[in-house]
């Protein structure tokens, strides 16, 4: 189950088919949850709570851990990323929203990895119906300022990503 991968992954259960790096990796990734949340909140001036695992009714199987929340109830995904290219040496993030000093979005940028627009838009769909966006937040490399990216719930998207997932229960699981 997802609880039993998550603990390997931060060694509270030894597996010795994850190399350290990876757990390393996986492990600052949680431990840097926080701090970026809060310079999230210092760019954006959009308070947030803390995560929550949500599951869908209709499909008890699908599952999503949402990393916080903004005072406004929306999913705030967290993620720090090693680099901004991938092998061939192709960026894959963008320079995300700029805001100005009083938290207020000047430009938006959607141009992140496609893996993290599906979990977010997942996490809108949990959410629910009212929920019409969410927000990323990614620290790349060593970059001194996380990238924030505006997410806006694309329903054709999420029915594509439930359809997927009843197709992968059924075809593969039960």
């Amino acid at each position: 189950d997802i609880v039993t991968e998550w603990k390997k992954m931060v060694g509270e259960i030894d597996n010795t088919t994850i190399d350290d790096d990876k757990r390393f990796l996986f492990a600052k990734g949680h431990v840097m949850e926080e701090p970026i949340a809060q310079l999230f909140s210092y760019i954006t001036k959009i308070p947030h709570t803390g995560g929550q695992n949500l599951t869908d009714v209709e499909r008890p199987w699908a599952y999503v851990q949402v990393d916080k929340f903004t005072e406004e109830g929306e999913p705030l995904e967290i993620k720090t990323a090693f680099s901004n290219r991938e092998e061939d040496g192709e960026k894959v993030w963008g320079k995300g929203c700029t805001f100005n000093g009083r938290g207020e979005m000047l430009t938006e940028d959607d141009t992140i990895p496609v893996e993290y627009m599906i979990q977010v838009q997942k996490q809108i769909s949990f959410v629910g119906e009212d929920c019409r966006s969410g927000w990323l937040c990614a620290l790349i490399g060593n970059e001194v300022k996380p990238r924030i990216y505006r997410i806006h719930r694309n329903q054709e998207l999420i029915d594509k990503i439930n359809k997927a997932d009843e197709e992968f229960m059924f075809n593969y699981v039960i």
